[in-house]
């Protein structure tokens, strides 16, 4: 097994261990270097490393060499790379300090110095990123709020789509009265401002709109579009859309939303999107010239431009975009600016890459130093028009990430909040920055989380950035997420005060019923019961649906779990629970059997005992290593949770999915564990697209990737709309992907598919697809908590059967 090499901050490594031996007797290592492998409980010496693992015939080593004095990184030309490459260093040094720790059980006003143990190589950096995270946020009067932000973009939205429609609609169509009526619908419910209550979903409202045949009017084609049902009838319409707009008066606008939105649709169309990209400069021309961006509404346009639905357009059309700019003249002088600046940021990772820095090329050094200082210079000067923008100075926190330092963060972060307190971009910059990775370490992370709830500004989301930061750290911590971290008493008195504050404040019902929702999962991590039952009793039993995921945990059974633990019975449970944890499988299985033949106990008691029991006698069964049927049934699925697409059982021993946007996955409660095997047979549906695919979810399989967190595996079979006939294994739904083509058979298909530790087999139709395949990135399910379903990713909601699915263990 390789060692991770450090030499002055920089990660050189990994060697296998007879190269650092060759280095260090050739004199190209002196010693004193850190290395570390895997199952080392932290870094030590070369030298130490060396005597501990001699070879056959060992002479004596030659002396140490004094390391060389460490110098504190400039200002002027750091490299991200250099800290890239350093910061994975770090984390592995603090990760593998930190894991275990315990925080203080209660605050006072001493430092957090027993929350953590800065690596001591790091600690001025560590130091200074301290300071910078504990110095309290400051705003004034003018300091504006999201709050007030989303009304100066309602009133653009308004303006485009309500007012452009009544200015150039058609109205002597039948549909006018209802199509304004969708159109006040549809922006009220998107700027969280509902006041049609009494309507349909927004869906059916554009569904029935759509399906008029009086309704051909291309704003509202693009408008209903945006709220169809399946990718065809999306891009049908928005196609439509793109061909009415050719003949209508509407604005420039518009027609870049309905064209960019398509190219969105098409991604996969090499020459489509193409097409579509030089329409959408048109069109951006057009907006900037005829009104329907104003020079005040130059924020908004750029954050549509850079971050909303025009993003991977941008990414492809930086310069031409930011030349369309410059060439409206002054007027959009900030405009050209801050999307030069973020531009130039962009081509700074395409020209350095994501590598280690030890594999940047020369090339992409120079052009990561070139455009860094380009970003700098546009941005800085953005920022010196107009103070009172936020997104100049949030882009420069970013630039200082690269090239500065935590110090220049911070002051960026200041000038960034002091125009918009709770301006999303600079808290998770500077979140990021304050990383161990970076320029901080996970004690700063906390600090910095602090600072947030210490503003007392429940009027914003600035309070809740301390979950944020609490997620952040339990993802830089060595191991699997387990929650365990809400449990922490520190850590917990905080989330309790950000809770109960927000709660406090006046809410509207949705946001209420989010932070009570946040409140019960935290709790239930936290082990805290009386309260996470307290908070689900207000919610009527009931989450918050952007809540139900991103906590790197199960959470398809809390209610009951909860329900279970402040029962009558919740001694016996947390008995059961305990034998579980520690694997005692017919322990626990022999007490909630007992738990079950009670008489009086509530339904969700009930059910949660059911629940665990049978996966329980499922784990039992696969510890014998014999082949278990693994099917959810249509009458009794106490083992299987779904998640996406719709579950039909057409006959016995056969499931069908038909997919949502975003595909189908359904999983089993039952740990199956790292080390599997298993087998099944699947069948697409016709289709008039051919877009097909079937696969297998393996981990912990939270399908929410906005934090780009995949802990968990893809294997995912695919026919293509072109005919090809692929199979990929994948680190969750990503690009991290390795892929090989298969053969597919009309009707009936078989696979296999083998796992043990992170190296996979398949076959399909009895053809070797992967052999010992490594998993093309990393993932931090625990083999305890490691879980399988069936499951794959399609935005065509096609239907998919599923037969003789049968799993196994096997030896790692």
């Amino acid at each position: 097994m390789d060692f991770y090499l450090n030499r002055g901050g920089r990660n050189e490594g990994p060697f296998p261990l007879y190269e650092l031996r060759r280095r260090r007797e050739s004199g190209e290592l002196g010693g004193s270097e850190h290395v570390w492998r895997e199952g080392m409980t932290g870094w030590q010496s070369l030298d130490a490393v060396l005597a501990q693992n001699p070879p056959a015939s060992q002479g004596p080593l030659p002396p140490p060499v004094p390391a060389p004095a460490r110098k504190r990184p400039s200002n002027q030309g750091t490299n991200w790379g250099v800290v890239t490459a350093y910061s994975l260093f770090a984390v592995l040094v603090v990760a593998v300090t930190i894991y275990g720790v315990k925080f203080r059980a209660t605050l006072d006003s001493s430092p957090r110095r027993t929350l953590f143990q800065p690596y001591q190589a790091a600690r001025q950096q560590q130091q200074e990123a301290l300071a910078a995270a504990r110095k309290p946020v400051t705003w004034t009067s003018n300091t504006l709020t999201m709050a007030e932000a989303k009304k100066i973009e309602a009133r653009f939205t308004e303006r485009q789509w309500i007012t452009g429609y009544q200015e150039h609609g058609d109205h002597s169509a039948a549909c006018d009265a209802e199509a304004e009526q969708f159109l006040r619908t549809w922006l009220d419910r998107l700027n969280d401002v509902d006041t049609h209550t009494n309507l349909p979903a927004t869906a059916q409202l554009a569904e029935n709109l759509a399906t008029n045949p009086a309704c051909a009017d291309p704003l509202l084609l693009a408008a209903t579009a945006m709220n169809s049902r399946g990718w065809s009838n999306k891009t049908m319409r928005l196609e439509l859309a793109l061909n009415g707009f050719e003949n209508s008066k509407y604005n420039g606008y518009v027609r870049l939303f309905a064209a960019l939105q398509l190219r969105e649709s098409v991604a996969g169309q090499t020459d489509r999107v193409t097409a579509l990209d030089a329409k959408a400069l048109t069109f951006f021309r057009e907006a900037l010239g005829d009104g329907s961006f104003t020079a005040a509404e130059q924020e908004v346009c750029a954050e549509k431009i850079m971050y909303a639905w025009s993003k991977n357009f941008f990414l492809q059309n930086g310069p031409a975009t930011v030349q369309a700019a410059r060439d409206a003249g002054k007027t959009f002088e900030w405009l050209a600016l801050v999307l030069e600046g973020q531009d130039e940021i962009n081509q700074t990772w395409k020209a350095r890459g994501n590598e280690f820095d030890y594999k940047v090329t020369p090339q992409g050094r120079e052009g990561f130093i070139i455009n860094l200082a380009a970003a700098r210079k546009a941005c800085s000067r953005a920022w010196a028009l107009d103070p009172s923008l936020p997104m100049a100075p949030s882009e420069m926190i970013q630039v200082a990430e690269g090239d500065s330092g935590i110090e220049e963060m911070r002051m960026w972060f200041d000038r960034t909040v002091m125009a918009q307190i709770d301006y999303p971009a600079a808290w998770s910059t500077m979140r990021n920055g304050l990383r161990p990775r970076w320029y901080g370490s996970l004690e700063a992370m906390l600090e910095f989380g602090v600072t947030a709830a210490n503003t007392d500004r429940f009027d914003t989301v600035v309070p809740g950035e301390f979950m944020g930061s609490v997620r952040d750290i339990e993802i830089d911590q060595q191991g699997p997420r387990t929650g365990a971290i809400y449990g922490n008493p520190e850590v917990w008195l905080y989330v309790q005060r950000v809770c109960e504050g927000y709660l406090a404040t006046p809410l509207s019902a949705a946001e209420a019923e989010k932070w009570r929702s946040r409140y019960a999962v935290a709790a239930y991590l936290a082990r805290q019961y009386r309260v996470a039952r307290s908070q689900l009793e207000f919610l009527n039993w009931k989450l918050a649906a952007s809540e139900r995921l991103d906590w790197g945990v199960d959470l398809s059974l809390m209610n009951q779990e909860v329900a279970a633990h402040t029962s009558p019975n919740a001694d016996n449970v947390a008995a059961a629970e305990a034998a579980r944890d520690r694997g005692d499988l017919d322990q626990a299985l022999n007490l909630y059997n007992q738990i079950l033949a009670e008489q009086r106990i509530g339904p969700r008691v009930r059910q949660f005992a059911r629940a665990r029991a049978a996966s329980l006698d499922t784990e039992i069964h696969l510890k014998t290593g014999e082949w278990v049927d693994f099917m959810p049934d249509p009458t009794n699925n106490l083992t299987w949770s779904f998640v996406m697409g719709q579950p039909v059982f057409p006959t016995n021993g056969v499931v069908e999915v038909d997919g949502s946007p975003g595909g189908h996955a359904l999983y089993s409660r039952v740990r199956v564990g790292r080390n599997f095997e298993v087998k099944g047979d699947f069948e697409f549906s016709k289709s008039v697209f051919g877009e097909h695919r079937a696969g297998l979810v393996m981990g912990m399989p939270e399908f929410d990737s906005k934090h780009g967190d995949w802990d968990w595996y893809g294997f995912q079979i695919r026919q293509a709309m072109n005919g090809e006939q692929t199979a990929s294994f994948s680190v969750g739904w990503s690009t991290s992907t390795v892929t090989n083509r298969v053969v597919l058979h009309e009707g009936i298909n078989s696979f296999t598919f083998r796992l043990q530790g992170d190296r996979c087999s398949a076959t399909v139709n009895g053809r070797p697809v992967f052999i010992n395949q490594e998993a093309p990135g990393p993932i931090k399910a625990s083999d305890k908590g490691f879980l399988l379903g069936l499951g794959a990713y399609d935005w065509m909601q096609e239907i998919v059967s599923y037969q003789n699915i049968q799993v196994r263990k096997i030896s790692p």
